[in-house]
């Protein structure tokens, strides 16, 4: 949303939108809390936004945060 307006107090209004999607999505579901020696399933959202089959790869990365 925008508005502007001039010195002679001229105005106008903006209004517009966006779409912050992909096709293929993958929306990670981790767990908040877990302890050394803890077993975790780390579990995901897959959504197909599209009429068709997609494929995709995802990796999972863990670092040491020390």
């Amino acid at each position: 949303m925008g508005f502007s307006h001039t010195k002679d107090l001229k105005s106008g209004f903006l209004y517009a939108t966006a779409v912050t999607q992909k096709d293929l999505m993958i929306q990670p579901n981790p767990p908040r809390f877990f302890r050394e020696g803890d077993k975790i399933f780390f579990t995901a959202k897959v959504s197909n936004l599209s009429d068709s089959q997609l494929t995709g790869i995802a990796d999972l990365k863990l670092f040491d945060a020390r």
